[in-house]
């Protein structure tokens, strides 16, 4: 689905599903390789899990900028969905900044532990962002 197929009840349902998930500690932060900015704001902002799981609860539907799907054919076909938070984080210097977070879910599930939440992206937006509603 693209996010014009969504309805702003939906999204606050798949919000509530997604905060839920979050604070049932049934989440992962992707990190290695191929998610360097998620590791790299972390360690900018000192936010370990918790302080991110946190961030995370304070997202709201009006935060949600959009939905997609991994371009990678060979990937799942589950909607991706994009917020955009802004939040007063103190830096790794002391120093307080307004960041926009670039903050990117997907619902997936698991055979051995159920539905959980997979925090693709989760870091500052390279570029600002546009609300959905």
């Amino acid at each position: 689905m693209s996010a014009q197929e969504y309805s702003e009840q939906e999204i606050k349902d798949v919000l509530n599903q997604i905060k839920f998930l979050v604070s049932k500690n049934r989440f992962i932060i992707s990190t290695g390789e191929n998610r360097q900015k998620n590791d790299e704001f972390a360690d900018e902002f000192n936010l370990d899990t918790s302080k991110r799981k946190k961030l995370i609860l304070k997202i709201e539907v009006h935060d949600f900028c959009d939905c997609v799907q991994s371009p990678n054919p060979y990937r799942n076909h589950d909607d991706y969905f994009i917020f955009g938070p802004q939040f007063t984080l103190e830096d790794f210097l002391g120093d307080k900044r307004s960041v926009q977070v670039y903050a990117k879910f997907v619902l997936a599930a698991s055979q051995t532990s159920g539905l959980k939440t997979i925090v693709v992206s989760f870091h500052e937006a390279e570029r600002p962002l546009s609300y959905y509603f």
